[in-house]
């Protein structure tokens, strides 16, 4: 009754596809968005309960330039997840209505989310900064 059964091709058999890989980036953001807020309240707890909260801000001044640096990245990269995350949100939707299901139009749908999804961000950067 031992017998060896072939297993099913990995990812490494198939060539990547845009949905594919849209997917992938869908979820991926989709778990940056739901972690980072949850690291910046973490890190504010323990900076104003904990005892080496006195240490922490002395660090924080002396490193003010890298931290704010990384800070700043950390926006970036939410506000850049953001802004993929819900144009592909959209483009589900139009999906779910029964909308763009060929195969060239979600090809082209694709690529219309990433370019949105980067005009969004830049227009967003614009007002901010």
């Amino acid at each position: 009754m031992n017998r060896i059964r072939p297993l099913s091709p990995h990812l490494t058999i198939y060539k990547p596809q845009m949905t594919s890989i849209l997917s992938i980036l869908h979820r991926g953001t989709g778990i940056v968005m739901f972690l980072l807020p949850g690291v910046a309240i973490l890190l504010n707890i323990i900076g104003t309960f904990s005892s080496f909260s006195f240490s922490v801000f002395s660090l924080f001044v002396s490193l003010k330039s890298h931290i704010l640096m990384l800070i700043m990245l950390g926006l970036l990269g939410f506000l850049l997840s953001f802004s993929y995350h819900a144009m592909n949100g959209i483009r589900h939707l139009i999906w779910d209505c029964g909308y763009g299901l060929s195969l060239k139009s979600m090809s082209y749908s694709g690529y219309v989310t990433l370019f949105s999804g980067l005009v969004i961000f830049g227009l967003t950067l614009l007002v901010v900064v």
